[in-house]
């Protein structure tokens, strides 16, 4: 580096020279330069927003988080877990070209069997290591997966959200919406299905679930592309009524949003996962 930019950081690695090597000899701790001068510095204020109030002796999460509200992070700072092919298709969909987003399949297996590498729960843990929310979406039809996620919460090994679909995640969506995706799936061409939409709609109104929806359309030979998968997913977004903003799913989404304009250790110091909903809330002591 040459020029005023490198003329600064040779004085900024001097003057760290002489504060740790002082440091080091009379065992006292100097105040930092915005420590000092006119106005009143609070105690601990870098600590309580950055996690550290030495930004520079080699903690990498203050450092990051430091950065992060300068608005140069670029690193993930939401992950997705998702129960299914279906979730990880819609889900990716709505925030897949957003670089601060990274997404998980785990394919139904929260609890680890089959999978290679680290442990559902491991990953949990490492998120709140890199300073990283966990977002997780489960059916509600498996009670076990939900218990494991208020087990890790009421330990102190998730931090972030969860969001239940009741029993599916098909079930966030209208009985014309689950038409219209079916449709969009089927179709090669706008003229090849004769099929009466609002007629339909009536005759599978009484369903419960995704497993009874793809069960009445079986009787339909020209909805025989539509199966569960990544692009049933993608298609039910697609077609999601965005005015329709008081549905669950929306809301969720709405706090997700909310969340990047925050720093994750403001929120990890000053919230807590309510096991009841799946959402941050206040600590009491804050």
């Amino acid at each position: 580096l040459k020029g005023n930019l490198g003329g600064a950081i040779i004085l900024l690695l001097m003057s760290e020279i002489i504060r740790i090597t002082y440091e080091n000899i009379f065992k006292k701790e100097l105040k930092e330069e915005d420590e000092m001068g006119f106005g009143v510095m609070p105690t601990d204020l870098k600590k309580r927003l950055y996690g550290n109030n030495r930004l520079r002796d080699g903690d990498k999460k203050a450092e990051k988080n430091y950065i992060a509200q300068l608005g140069f992070d670029y690193s993930t700072k939401i992950k997705f877990y998702l129960e299914g092919y279906t979730e990880f298709g819609a889900i990716k969909s709505l925030f897949g070209q957003h670089i601060a987003f990274e997404f998980i399949n785990l394919s139904g297996e929260f609890i680890e069997r089959r999978r290679k590498g680290l442990s559902f729960k491991e990953n949990l843990r490492n998120d709140i290591d890199k300073g990283i929310f966990s977002v997780v979406f489960l059916d509600g039809d498996n009670a076990e997966n939900l218990k494991l996620l208020k087990d890790a919460a009421t330990k102190n090994e998730f931090f972030g959200y969860w969001f239940v679909s009741q029993p599916d995640f098909e079930m966030n969506f209208s009985i014309m919406e689950l038409v219209n995706a079916s449709f969009l799936m089927s179709e090669e061409d706008k003229n090849s299905i004769t099929l009466n939409k609002d007629e339909l709609v009536k005759k599978i109104d009484s369903i419960h679930d995704s497993k009874e929806f793809f069960n009445k359309i079986k009787d339909y030979p020209e909805l025989q592309k539509c199966k569960k998968g990544e692009k049933w997913g993608q298609a039910l977004i697609q077609l999601m009524d965005k005015i329709d903003e008081g549905r669950p799913l929306f809301q969720f989404i709405r706090d997700l949003v909310y969340v990047l304009r925050n720093d994750y250790q403001y929120y990890h110091s000053n919230y807590g996962v309510d096991i009841s909903t799946g959402r941050l809330i206040l600590n009491k002591k804050s």
